[in-house]
């Protein structure tokens, strides 16, 4: 599932289905940098 949020308040804008499968999402590399965002994968 993915969240989106409004970064000022933080309120829950709207959720969708991921349309990576588990598989996909092992595969992914993340920049090593912290960004501004926070991002949670589950389903693992």
């Amino acid at each position: 599932m993915l969240m989106f949020y409004d970064l000022d308040t933080r309120e829950l804008l709207r959720t969708r289905p991921n349309p990576l499968t588990a598989a996909e999402i092992r595969r992914l590399r993340w920049p090593g940098r912290h960004g501004d965002a926070w991002v949670t994968v589950l389903g693992w």
